[in-house]
């Protein structure tokens, strides 16, 4: 998909799980090679991801990522 086509796909946005999803649809695996850590962190980062944790942090606090 072309970044425009990306943008126009509400479904996506900042939704690491799905565009995973979509990207697997279309054969990322002729691409790169994820093992299953790999798929299960993409997974539990978008959920910070799309909570806008990553982008802005709050100052003083620890955050721990997978």
């Amino acid at each position: 998909m072309t970044p425009s086509e990306l943008k126009s796909h509400r479904k996506f946005g900042h939704n690491l799980a799905a565009l995973l999803e979509e990207a697997q649809k279309r054969n990322l695996e002729d691409e790169v090679l994820l093992d299953q850590q790999e798929v299960g962190v993409i997974k539990l980062l978008t959920y910070d991801y799309l909570e806008k944790r990553l982008e802005y942090r709050v100052t003083g606090g620890k955050y721990c990522l997978p």
